[in-house]
């Protein structure tokens, strides 16, 4: 970056000795932003809801006429390209969509998110019809000669090899019992995969922690995941879990639909 200085009258290159003077004489101060946020949506806040939502508008009208011009443009559009990108006409001129303009539509009503759910797995093997279905039939022909009848003394218990999806390692097993007994029983798995409806909450901290679990799984969240509310900084509960999923901010997947780490 070159600016003017007033002492030489001459443009200068913005240096590493600049940026530690202005630091120290607090002219300038930095923010480290987190994986997934964009500059847009840091200079006004945080995101209230996640940025992989689709728009849609309610079809309500508005007495201004820049906002019935931003819900035709937004109309089907991800919150990512949305905010901070899109421009829109208003009586005060040429204006570009930001979070505060998200945030007021949302509360208004004039615009509603939804997440689009992940295309469900698709089986190991399918039978298709016709020709390609003979292929199929050989396979299962194999398996069944494969499994020849076991005696009584093969079938006697075997210690069976763990796999990820059953049991990663002890530690975490332990520390689940440990983390369901606090608050009760778990609603679900604590390998199960954790995402956000996309329902707006009223109270910040909602928000906040759907954003922060989104794609993480039970055990890597609970009595773990830190978020700030109005209460101050919490830890993420059982309790919390459970008022997440009753109130439908929040909903679990199949521990096999995400890779294990």
């Amino acid at each position: 970056m070159k600016y003017k200085s007033p002492k030489s009258q001459q443009h200068l290159t913005y240096n590493l000795q600049d940026l530690r003077y202005d630091l120290l004489r607090g002219y300038l101060k930095v923010k480290v932003l987190r994986a997934g946020t964009s500059a847009a949506s840091s200079s006004k806040g945080e995101l209230p809801c996640s940025p992989n939502a689709t728009m849609l508008p309610t079809g309500k009208v508005a007495l201004c006429p820049g906002v019935n011009n931003r819900m035709k443009g937004c109309k089907g559009k991800k919150v990512v390209d949305v905010v901070g990108k899109m421009g829109y006409k208003s009586p005060k001129g040429q204006l570009v969509y930001n979070v505060r303009d998200l945030k007021y539509d949302l509360l208004r009503g004039y615009v509603k998110v939804k997440l689009l759910r992940a295309p469900p797995a698709s089986k190991a093997t399918t039978v298709a019809r016709g020709r390609k279905s003979q292929p199929a039939m050989k396979v299962m022909k194999t398996t069944k000669a494969m499994k020849a009848p076991r005696s009584r003394a093969a079938s006697a218990p075997t210690a069976k090899a763990e796999t990820p999806n059953d049991v990663p390692n002890a530690t975490s097993a332990k520390s689940s019992t440990s983390s369901s007994s606090t608050k009760g029983e778990l609603p679900c798995s604590v390998y199960c995969v954790m995402r956000p409806t996309g329902k707006l909450a009223k109270c910040p901290g909602i928000n906040q922690r759907m954003e922060r679990c989104n794609g993480k799984r039970v055990q890597e969240v609970l009595n773990k995941l830190e978020y700030s509310s109005p209460k101050g900084s919490l830890t993420y509960s059982a309790q919390d879990l459970k008022y997440d999923l009753r109130c439908g901010y929040l909903e679990v997947l199949a521990p096999n639909s995400i890779p294990w780490r």
